[in-house]
């Protein structure tokens, strides 16, 4: 009887032993897993950080671009209403000049006229 109580007794410290091993096992397997969890996690704010600055940075790239895009569109706004008075002052010169050319020309078609009327009128 005292054989069995004792082979008991060793029986159950083995298990105990064996119990606390794998308590022992599974304790550092959580600190384990902890660690990776919060590595885990550390990566995954570092991503969300570094993703929300290239988002900051391709939006400030925009908003500067759109910026340069309007000062651009207002240049060449101005400098299409500055060629548009430009044509205009040419189109009236140019039609002064015309109208002088041909009040020109009709003078000395005129006077070219009464040369042959008079050139015609003496000879009669």
């Amino acid at each position: 009887m005292k054989q069995q109580v004792h082979e008991e007794k060793e029986r159950k410290d083995g298990e105990i032993l064996r119990s606390r091993s794998q308590a022992q096992s599974l304790g550092q397997e959580n600190m384990q897993l902890k660690k990776r969890i919060e590595k885990l996690e550390t990566d995954r704010q570092i991503a969300i950080a570094e993703v929300k600055q290239q988002v900051h940075e391709e939006k400030e790239r925009k908003d500067g671009e759109i910026l340069r895009l309007r000062s651009q569109a207002q240049s060449l706004g101005q400098e299409k209403t500055q060629l548009k008075e430009r044509i205009e002052k040419l189109e009236k010169a140019s039609t002064n000049q015309l109208e002088k050319a041909r009040a020109n020309q009709l003078g000395k078609a005129r006077a070219i006229f009464k040369r042959l009327k008079a050139d015609v009128g003496g000879d009669c």
